[in-house]
């Protein structure tokens, strides 16, 4: 039996082959693990105080006030909506943009992104519409 086994590192004895198919399936693991860790759920990083507030915009029909990454209906005009409702949830951030899910008056959750600018007001569009929102 001579030149049917090999030694390497890892053991006395293992098959010729062997080390690549453990290479291998090593290699394998970590890919597996590093996507799955990429999908796993990571909570939302608490939010500095950037957006906090109270915000109003005609266009809305509802005042939001703020407060981390989730928003709540005051002073509401709009019917289906009450006071305390929650119509905001910011999904990202960075620096002085934001991504959020937002409720509208058709009673649809909708995408919208905003930026907030040296006036101190926040330019929002769903990718249709463009709104202002002023801080009260």
């Amino acid at each position: 039996m001579i030149g049917c086994w090999r030694t390497d590192r890892f053991s006395q004895r293992v098959q010729p082959g062997w080390t690549h198919a453990r290479r291998a399936v090593i290699a394998l693991s970590l890919y597996l693990a590093a996507g799955a860790s990429g999908c796993a759920y990571t909570p939302i990083p608490p939010m500095p105080g950037t957006f906090d507030g109270t915000w109003t915009s005609a266009q809305l029909g509802y005042d939001v006030h703020v407060n981390g990454p989730l928003g709540t209906a005051i002073r509401t005009r709009a019917a289906g909506v009450q006071e305390g409702d929650p119509v905001f949830r910011m999904i990202s951030m960075e620096g002085m943009h934001f991504t959020a899910r937002q409720w509208f008056t058709d009673g649809a959750w909708q995408t919208v992104s905003g930026e907030l600018r040296q006036d101190g007001k926040l330019y929002c569009t769903d990718g249709r519409t463009t709104w202002v929102m002023e801080r009260r």
